[in-house]
């Protein structure tokens, strides 16, 4: 959106999102709020965690991203505002783990827990209740890939994309 939030993020992608230990963990938790569109304190981010468009990213007190996990927001010259994510406060997001707003809006409650390599994913909405706990290696999604036509590829086809996704609180979603 101007030319200090992009320096400010490649700079956190250069010299500060690499730095491991209590050192790296300070920088980023004194850095990082400048670029999120909101952030109410006390966070906790790893090594190696990819933000894309933080300035539409709104985090609670005392979330932790653990290493190399990525929040991802897309959106268009025309997107509507509530188009980002949302994560409440205590929230963790395991290792490696994905949550991906493509033009859509997701919502984690208070105290959710995203086990590692999972991926919460959405073209439209997905609102997880609070006190959600979700275990490694799970897939929440939107939409699917359509797959009418045998002689082109899935990923050519589109997408199917539906209401949204609304999981409530105190559940607990296996792998």
């Amino acid at each position: 959106s101007s030319w200090g939030v992009f320096i400010g993020f490649e700079f956190y992608n250069l010299f500060l999102s690499w730095i491991p230990g209590a050192i790296g963990i300070g920088l980023r938790r004194v850095f990082l709020p400048f670029l999120l569109q909101s952030s109410k304190g006390g966070l906790v981010v790893g090594t190696g965690v990819g933000l894309r468009v933080p300035g539409r990213v709104n985090l609670g007190r005392g979330v932790v991203l653990d290493d190399h996990s990525l929040v991802d927001v897309r959106v268009a010259a025309d997107s509507p505002a509530d188009v980002g994510i949302e994560i409440g406060d205590r929230v963790f997001v395991g290792r490696f783990s994905a949550i991906c707003s493509k033009y859509g809006r997701v919502k984690l409650g208070n105290g959710c827990n995203i086990g590692s390599f999972s991926r919460i994913a959405t073209q439209s909405s997905i609102d997880i209740g609070e006190s959600v706990l979700i275990s490694s290696y799970v897939y929440i999604g939107a939409g699917n890939h359509l797959a009418g036509d045998i002689d082109r590829p899935i990923i050519e086809q589109g997408m199917d994309i539906k209401g949204g996704v609304v999981i409530g609180a105190n559940s607990w979603i296996g792998a």
